[in-house]
């Protein structure tokens, strides 16, 4: 059953970039209202989750991990959101996912002391290696990087922005495990 959550998730990650481009593209709503009911939404669902499988709904703040963790994914919602409204949802999609994995890479090594041994730093670059391949679709090299071009320069920087703004989601994930809060 995991599998399945696991591809459903997979599924539905990969849609965010092309349904927010839908909203945007018109200007139906405005990128502060997206990431306020995505933010919303998402702990909506959680507390509801949370309550299914406890019979109770415990929110806790013990940690500053937690509102650091919050604060991070809330600036990423509202970064990629923007970054959206000027670049394409493939840039969009290709440089939230690098920046992540580089940050993560790199803070985990640094600042959390996780191993960076030989077959972590080969998988590490073969995933990225792996996720440009996908992310391109197989477009040559001169149509990937129209995606890229100046016209696209100030989403990509916002969207890179936020890639590292959820750097801090992700980190207070990992000490908030390691200090054992919830």
């Amino acid at each position: 059953m995991g599998i399945i959550y696991l591809l459903v998730t997979f599924f539905l990650f990969a849609l965010i970039s092309v349904c927010i481009k839908i909203l945007l593209k018109d200007n139906s709503i405005d990128i502060y209202t997206l990431a306020f009911f995505r933010f919303s939404i998402a702990a909506l669902v959680l507390l509801a989750v949370q309550y299914f499988r406890t019979k109770k709904l415990k929110v806790s703040f013990r940690s500053k991990w937690t509102l650091l963790g919050g604060l991070g994914l809330g600036l990423d919602f509202l970064f990629f959101n923007l970054g959206l409204k000027y670049t394409t949802a493939t840039a969009a999609s290709l440089l939230a996912n690098a920046t992540h994995m580089i940050a993560m890479g790199v803070f985990g090594w640094i600042w959390l002391k996780e191993n960076a041994g030989i077959y972590r730093v080969i998988g590490f670059a073969a995933t990225l290696a792996g996720m440009v391949f996908v992310c391109l679709g197989g477009q040559d090299a001169q149509s990937a990087g129209s995606l890229f071009s100046s016209q696209y320069f100030l989403g990509n920087i916002i969207i890179i922005l936020g890639g590292f703004t959820w750097t801090l989601y992700g980190v207070a994930q990992k000490m908030t495990c390691n200090d054992g809060a919830t």
